[in-house]
C-alpha cells in the first residue's frame, strides 16, 4: 500500500465516489496523486481537492506517516484489504480511515 499516496488523498478529502472516478481515468493511488493539476481537474474534482493532491500538506501527511510507524496504528483504505469490508458499502464516505489498535 503506498500510504503516502493514501494520505495525501484522505487530507484531501476526497470522497469513494471521487475516488472511484480517479481510479477509472489514472489507474493507482500512486498515479492520482501524480497528476498535475489540470488533469485533475478534468476528472471533475473540486478545485480545493485538486489544490490539495497537487500541493499536500507535507507536515500533516509526515506527521500521519510517523503516527503509522507506531505499534497497532493502522491505515483503512477503501480497495485495500480491510478497507474492502469495512469501507466498500460506503460510496459517500472519505476513502481513507486511521485506525489505532
Amino acid at each position: 500500500m503506498n500510504e503516502r499516496a493514501w494520505l495525501v488523498l484522505g487530507h484531501a478529502h476526497v470522497r469513494v465516489t471521487e475516488l472511484r472516478a480517479l481510479l477509472d481515468l489514472f489507474g493507482s493511488v500512486a498515479d492520482v496523486v501524480a497528476q498535475p493539476r489540470a488533469r485533475l481537474a478534468e476528472s471533475g474534482l473540486a478545485d480545493e481537492k485538486c489544490n490539495a493532491i497537487v500541493s499536500p500538506d507535507d507536515a500533516a501527511v509526515s506527521a500521519a506517516l510517523r503516527w503509522l510507524e507506531e505499534d497497532g496504528h493502522h491505515l483503512v483504505a477503501w480497495g485495500e484489504h480491510l478497507g474492502v469490508v469495512i469501507l466498500a458499502p460506503c460510496n459517500e464516505v472519505v476513502a481513507v480511515l486511521f485506525q489505532p489498535a
